[in-house]
């Protein structure tokens, strides 16, 4: 009661060597699989898997060196763009969404996973701060400038059909 049933548990996030990460960047690069494992935040108070791209960045390229910082890149990117179909992101070319993330390889990191009770009605959810990432631009527009949030929203919700075709499938 005195955290006004705020406590909460969880596994401990494992310490990973560096064949840890050969072993699972050699199963990334099977073809099979797709780097990722992220729900992107819809379970906000249960699991914590939307930091992996920050701790891989991290871990396997900058730590460990198992990955290319373009490898890495190309298979947050352009492999599950193709895999769903999605077209017109994925890869950097003019006609395409310009979706970019400006990172210091030398610094990007992931801050350990906390609870954030910032939603409505004070509820919570799991939230981890990043390192090395100062710049965000969605569609051609900056909605992160200098590690600051800006109020600009230029995604948009994709829809089947519209936003994708059939080829990567």
């Amino acid at each position: 009661m005195a955290d006004e049933l705020r406590t909460s548990f969880g596994a401990p996030t494992p310490v990973l060597t560096k064949e840890d990460w050969e072993h699972r960047i050699a199963i990334v690069r099977d073809g099979r699989t797709l780097l990722g494992g992220s729900d992107a935040g819809a379970h906000l108070d249960l699991l914590a898997t939307f930091n992996y791209p920050t701790i891989i960045l991290a871990e396997a390229v900058r730590r460990y060196g198992v990955l290319s910082l373009e490898e890495a890149v190309h298979h947050m990117t352009e492999e599950p763009a193709h895999l769903y179909g999605i077209v017109d992101r994925g890869t950097v070319a003019e006609g395409s969404y310009a979706d970019l993330v400006v990172l210091d390889p030398a610094t990007v990191a992931s801050h350990e996973v906390a609870m954030r009770y910032d939603l409505p009605g004070g509820a919570g959810r799991l939230y981890a701060e990043s390192e090395g990432i100062d710049h965000v631009v969605v569609n051609g527009s900056p909605i992160l400038e200098d590690g600051a949030l800006l109020p600009a929203r230029n995604g948009s919700l994709l829809r089947s059909g519209r936003d994708t075709s059939d080829a990567g499938r």
